[in-house]
């Protein structure tokens, strides 16, 4: 399946757009995952969810949204720092302008299935280091499960954990620092050249 990325700030998306994002959060965290996050009217927003987000939206061959991933600024309020601080074990949580928080990643469709990420999330994490280095971000921090760090690692990423993993919610967390580093983006998009 085809699938097309856009990144872009809350305020410049569609409102339309931003609603569907929201009803698939919803499909996905609360109806698939059976998380316990609230869900107004079919649709799980949080506090986060402000003009300083920024959002990857994935888009199939009919239009419809099937996945998303919400970018967040160190500068502003962020869940690692405000929400998960016991995931941090002490370390302070970054306040970078170079730092940003990867959150929220759900996708619908997922493509072929078996050990590994799927087509559709390898592109989305493709998009992401294209985005960081656009846009000068060095580092990304994310909380996550254990078994997606292993993924992570096991595509090349250059990752470090804050700590051991902690109970979250129905199930277990680790919070990581993820270095846009040639080793990130070579493991990731190969022989990449940034343009000017």
């Amino acid at each position: 399946m085809t699938i097309k990325y856009r990144i872009a700030s809350r305020k410049e998306i569609p409102p339309h757009d931003i609603e569907r994002m929201h009803v698939l959060r919803a499909q996905v965290f609360r109806n698939r995952l059976n998380w316990s996050v609230p869900v107004t009217a079919g649709q799980e927003a949080d506090q986060y969810d402000t003009d300083a987000a920024h959002y990857m939206l994935m888009y199939d061959a009919a239009d419809e949204i099937c996945g998303c991933w919400r970018i967040l600024p160190t500068t502003a309020s962020y869940m690692l720092a405000d929400t998960f601080q016991d995931l941090l074990h002490g370390t302070p949580a970054p306040r970078d302008p170079q730092v940003f928080e990867l959150s929220r990643f759900a996708v619908a469709t997922y493509g072929t299935r078996g050990f590994g990420f799927s087509n559709a999330t390898r592109g989305a994490i493709e998009e992401i280091v294209r985005w960081s280095l656009r846009n000068a971000v060095g580092e990304l921090v994310t909380v996550t499960t254990p078994a997606i760090e292993r993924l992570l690692i096991h595509m090349g990423l250059d990752l470090h954990r804050y700590g051991p993993p902690c109970r979250v919610d129905n199930g277990t967390a680790v919070a990581l620092r993820i270095s846009i580093s040639a080793t990130t983006v070579g493991a990731v998009l190969g022989n990449y050249q940034r343009t000017a």
